[in-house]
């Protein structure tokens, strides 16, 4: 599978089930060479989208919790 043929808006669960089939398929002991390879290549794009969707997440957070912190009342220590 070429990443012309993998969407870039795939979720984050999706990608991770993607790879989580991917590694079946490496474990099989039939698979060619030309065949692991391939599966780490697209395993890799993968990681990639798994990895984007994760710091867009990050960020989200962040905003939150910074978003919370002026609206929430501080605590004297």
């Amino acid at each position: 599978m070429n990443h012309s043929e993998i969407s870039p808006e795939l979720s984050f669960e999706e990608a991770m089930r993607k790879l989580d089939e991917l590694l079946r398929q490496m474990d099989d002991p039939n698979e060619t060479l030309d065949n692991l390879i391939r599966f780490y290549e697209e395993g890799s794009y993968y990681i990639k989208i798994a990895r984007q969707r994760l710091t867009e997440a990050e960020g989200k957070v962040r905003i939150l919790n910074e978003k919370m912190a002026k609206e929430l009342p501080q605590e004297e220590n």
